[in-house]
């Protein structure tokens, strides 16, 4: 990745190693330490778990700390991108720990955990449109932007040239993408003949498309830095 712009070069460590050694942690614990894979990494408050809301959390603030700067470069599309990033990370954190129930363990309300699948605080689970539809959105994004746009770019240099090209990924989180993109391959049994790899292989898929999220508004605040 050394043909990167000096913004966009992330530590191999963030985009490579670290995403690589959790999916092999996660695929390692879910078939020979089931017990140990369900309680603490995939339970509703196992490590997964907390480190998505985390990951949106430091990227909604890593979005804010950014409109300084996007503000003295003066364009008002860039603002609104940022403000943008920010509500939904901010909705996603909030999401997660199911507006502070995870941390603070208050009951649901009566009428609330009838309607919601998992008798939580929370939105997402009252149904798809809620949960499955976001996600389906956030994973098809994540699959243009992190894999189809660095090929493209790579046959058709101007996909990086034009004047909204500061938005797009940088070429090196394809493999968080990627990650991202087998995740949601795990959650179809059907095309493992049955075989589960990885129970609630949702979780997994989440933790990657959040941690392309930070990673993204990581070199985005760098790059309207730069200008």
């Amino acid at each position: 990745m050394s043909d990167l712009p000096a913004t966009d070069r992330l530590p191999p460590f963030c985009w490579l190693w670290l995403p690589l050694a959790f999916m092999a942690i996660a695929l390692l614990a879910a078939n020979f330490a089931p017990a140990f894979y369900e309680t603490y990494l995939d339970g509703e408050q196992g490590v997964m778990e907390l480190l998505q809301a985390l990951n949106t959390a430091v990227a909604m603030v890593w979005a804010l700390s950014t409109l300084p700067a996007a503000r003295r470069d003066g364009r008002p599309w860039l603002i609104a991108w940022l403000v943008l990033a920010a509500l939904c990370c901010f909705y996603v954190t909030g999401e997660e720990i199911s507006w502070g129930q995870t941390l603070f363990h208050w009951a649901t309300p009566e009428g609330w955990a009838e309607i919601n699948d998992q008798g939580e605080t929370n939105l997402h689970n009252l149904g798809a449109i809620g949960n499955e539809v976001p996600r389906h959105i956030l994973s098809a994004c994540v699959l243009v932007g992190g894999i189809a746009v660095p090929l493209a770019a790579i046959r058709w240099p101007w996909v990086r040239g034009n004047r909204f090209a500061i938005l797009l990924p940088s070429g090196n989180l394809w493999v968080v993408a990627l990650l991202s993109a087998i995740g949601g391959l795990l959650r179809e049994k059907n095309w493992l003949g049955g075989i589960e790899l990885l129970p609630r292989a949702s979780e997994v898929q989440e933790s990657f498309l959040f941690w392309f999220v930070l990673l993204y508004l990581v070199v985005l605040k760098r790059r309207i830095r730069a200008l």
